[in-house]
This record gives C-alpha cells, structure tokens and sequence, in this order.
C-alpha cells in the first residue's frame, strides 16, 4: 500500500507542476496577443525607410 500512495503523490506533483507550466504558458500567450495587436495598430513607416540602408534595384 505505501508504494501506491508514493506513486499517488509522484503523479500528484508532476501533475501540478504541469498546470503550473499550461499556466505560465498561457499567460505568455496572452502578453504575446497584445503585443501583436499593438504592431498591428501601429501605422507602418514609408515604404522606402521600411529598411534602412536598402537601395531600390530595378530587375535587369
């Protein structure tokens, strides 16, 4: 019977320690969003500073 209640208790911990990482992962999920909904809503630079040092090369 111990060795049973040892493994209960095994499996317990393990258990709560994965919720424990579905957690932090969904909450960084979540600041991940954000962050992606505030580049969206940022207004792009032209076109020509989108890459700063970038020449435009016409196709020869």
């Amino acid at each position: 019977m111990g060795h049973a209640q040892n493994y209960a208790r095994q499996i317990e911990r393990e258990l709560a320690e994965q919720q424990e990482h579905v957690r932090r992962l969904r909450a960084e999920a979540e600041v991940l969003r954000g962050q992606a909904v505030r580049l969206q809503e940022e207004p792009a630079p032209p076109a020509k500073e989108a890459i700063p040092g970038l020449q435009h090369r016409s196709a020869a």
